[in-house]
């Protein structure tokens, strides 16, 4: 699946808000003018591939509570990959 355009992550995040990004409103995602780390499928709801997907690529730059914030997300809807963390 390819990566959402900025015009898509800022309707995402006007429609289901700031549960469905690890990063929604950081000082970076500010200066990059988008939302960060999308965890949410095609609704509002939190999917698995997705937070993972999200989780490695904040692990990837290094941010720590981001990825933190991420694997929370994806305990909560009882995604397997983050039980162990």
């Amino acid at each position: 699946m390819p990566r959402l355009t900025t015009k898509q992550r800022r309707r995402k995040l006007r429609s289901c808000g700031t549960q469905c990004f690890g990063d929604p409103n950081g000082p970076k995602a500010r200066k990059a003018g988008r939302p960060r780390y999308p965890i949410c499928g095609s609704g509002c709801a939190v999917s698995c591939r997705e937070s993972h997907k999200s989780w490695r690529r904040s692990r990837q730059q290094h941010e720590r509570s981001v990825s933190e914030r991420i694997v929370r997300a994806a305990q909560r809807a009882g995604c397997r990959w983050a039980k162990g963390k």
